[in-house]
């Protein structure tokens, strides 16, 4: 089993979703995305670990960011990170996975993509974190995703 975990910055003594998704599914392989992250690779409890300090987006290259510690997002500021296209990533990986996403409000425009590009159909199970409305389009979240 693969779990991916888009949003993976834990503060030194906050909550570790990445320790909390291998105590829940034991995977295989689990993933970990943050601009923030601690990079690393590494096998706990027989589930090799990889973590990136890259921002999931629906395209691949550098996009704004406000560092906000726990509420960082993506946004239309000067400063920038890497990011890459999470859908395609995805559609390479060409295996299910249980997917965790907690970025920001970046959820729609994500899911939006996934959705068009058809990868939507390589997660097993999506856990969400739901912000109060997109940052990029501003569409509120009761009209989103009908």
């Amino acid at each position: 089993m693969i779990v991916v975990d888009l949003g993976c910055y834990d503060p030194p003594g906050g909550y570790n979703s990445l320790e909390a998704l291998r105590k829940a599914f034991a995977p295989d392989l689990l993933f970990g995305f943050d601009p923030q992250a601690t990079v690393r690779d590494e096998m706990i409890a027989g589930t090799q670990l990889q973590v990136r300090q890259l921002a999931a987006w629906t395209r691949s290259g550098d996009v704004g960011f406000e560092f906000k510690g726990t509420e960082s997002h993506t946004d239309d500021k000067d400063e920038t990170v890497p990011c890459f296209d999470f859908s395609e990533w995805l559609s390479e990986l060409g295996q299910p996975a249980v997917v965790k996403m907690d970025i920001e409000g970046a959820e729609y425009e994500l899911l939006d993509k996934m959705r068009a590009d058809r990868t939507d159909r390589f997660v097993d199970l999506l856990l969400i974190e739901w912000h109060d409305e997109p940052i990029e389009t501003g569409i509120p979240t009761e009209t989103w995703w009908n």
